[in-house]
């Protein structure tokens, strides 16, 4: 497995259902976030619109900041999953579809993404992942996303961009040349969340921002609308939270129990009226779900389940984003690209594993 040679941190959260009027003159007003889950090599990453009436977009270009570790599989590994919301405008033109797909490594010449590289991001890569989309009414298609090393003043950013390209929607119908670069069925992509592996958080505390470029398409047309570029922010924090857990067997008649217990710290303090979750099984992947328990003043927590034969157990919480608005971020690309959304992201927290018998 290649490994890119960048130390950058992350775990990208899903995107926030909110809805927010986009300032004026822009087409378009998404979100970004990221959610780095600790104790696990994966990263979600959400961004889009919950506006469906908002242009569609035609490219979106995220940028790792230096701290995540990033790892390129070879062509024909999983990357990830991904879902989100989309309209399928031969279906419905007003009402969204979900979407699921798988994520997988390909070539960086793969020539189902021609027209993408030709049309929306013309250059060399060092990978390129398919993200599949797979809805009710429409036949699963590709969407690209290239991983590619930034240049000039990008580099400040970080070392690497993802670059998601999309098909225009809306095409002249009587034009055979248009038709041929219609996205499948006129889907529109309106908002995703990508659950990608091979992420790695920072290894130094401090904070790390996560900006986005999102250029849409001229209204109703194939082409893009520069002069509506916006961006949008997410700022993780290094460390986030940590998780203890620690397990007691003990006997309660003829049945032995044991007794899982523990402490959320979030920002090196005791974290209250969080709540944490349980998962058990025989071995440590396919863990199933049984329980959760709430922490005290003193981020404390416990819960007692029964022992029948050796399990490992797991104990997990998610820390939600703040959400700080246009006015919470200064634009990183000049004056002309309004920074529309930021926040500080949540996280996904695991403790170790933990075994008894």
């Amino acid at each position: 497995m290649k490994r890119f040679a960048v130390a950058v941190c992350a775990c990208i959260s899903a995107l926030a259902a909110l809805t927010i009027a986009a300032p004026a003159g822009a087409a378009i007003s998404p979100k970004l976030s990221v959610t780095p889950t600790t104790g696990a090599a994966n990263l979600i990453l959400g961004g889009g619109s919950t506006n469906p009436a908002e242009d569609a977009f035609h490219k979106v270009q995220i940028f790792v900041p230096t701290g995540v570790g990033l790892k390129a599989p070879a062509a024909g590994a999983s990357v990830g999953t991904a879902k989100g919301h989309a309209l399928v405008r031969d279906v419905d033109p007003t009402q969204e579809q979900n979407f699921t797909g798988k994520i997988t490594a390909t070539s960086v010449t793969d020539p189902q993404f021609a027209w993408e590289q030709q049309n929306c991001n013309p250059t060399t890569h060092a990978g390129v992942w398919a993200l599949q989309v797979v809805t009710n009414d429409a036949s699963p298609f590709n969407v690209p996303i290239f991983v590619d090393r930034t240049t000039g003043a990008e580099a400040a950013f970080g070392p690497y961009k993802l670059v998601i390209c999309l098909r225009p929607p809306i095409v002249d119908n009587s034009n055979q040349q248009q038709l041929a670069i219609r996205s499948p069925m006129g889907t529109k992509i309106d908002n995703f969340t990508l659950t990608l592996n091979g992420f790695t958080n920072p290894t130094k505390a401090g904070t790390y921002k996560w900006r986005s470029l999102w250029t849409p398409y001229a209204a109703n047309q194939i082409t893009p609308n520069a002069a509506g570029n916006v961006e949008a922010q997410s700022t993780v924090q290094v460390p986030a939270a940590s998780l203890a857990l620690s397990a007691k067997t003990k006997q309660v008649g003829k049945r032995t129990v044991v007794v899982l217990s523990g402490k959320l710290l979030v920002g090196g303090e005791g974290a209250a009226d969080y709540r944490i979750g349980f998962s058990h099984g025989a071995k440590k992947t396919g863990l199933s779900r049984f329980g959760s328990a709430p922490t005290s003043r003193t981020g404390a927590f416990a819960i007692t389940s029964r022992l029948t034969k050796p399990t490992y157990f797991q104990a997990g919480v998610t820390i939600p984003a703040q959400e700080l608005g246009p006015q919470g971020c200064t634009a990183s690309f000049g004056t002309s690209v309004p920074c529309v959304n930021a926040n500080l992201s949540g996280a996904r927290v695991l403790s170790p594993f933990l075994f008894a018998r």
